[in-house]
């Protein structure tokens, strides 16, 4: 299983456009997706930060945005994945990824 917590928002990002099936070097959507360094960061498509990228993905996968805590979000699905952190949107695409883990 994946550590995304050590991952940064570009990581994340990338990792959810290739999760949707977004092609490396090929604009999708309006998306283009460079490389740095031997990995893959998007120009534009930012759903860890913008609810207008995440916002489909949330609706179309059941993933759901609450209170944890004082300062905390948390993100979960039907099958009761959960993640909890600061940033709920970071939340709600680290639990789209661990959906996706193993596809």
């Amino acid at each position: 299983m994946t550590d995304y917590s050590k991952m940064s928002d570009e990581q994340i990002n990338t990792a959810v456009a290739m999760a949707l099936g977004e092609k490396a070097g090929e604009p999708v959507n309006g998306m283009q997706l460079i490389a740095v360094d031997g990995e893959y960061l998007s120009s534009s498509f930012d759903p860890c930060n913008s609810w207008a990228d995440a916002g489909p993905i949330l609706f179309k996968n059941g993933i759901g945005i609450g209170i944890y805590g004082y300062g905390e979000w948390g993100a979960s699905n039907t099958s009761h994945t959960y993640v909890h952190g600061t940033n709920p949107l970071r939340a709600a695409m680290i639990v789209f990824l661990m959906m996706n883990e193993g596809e």
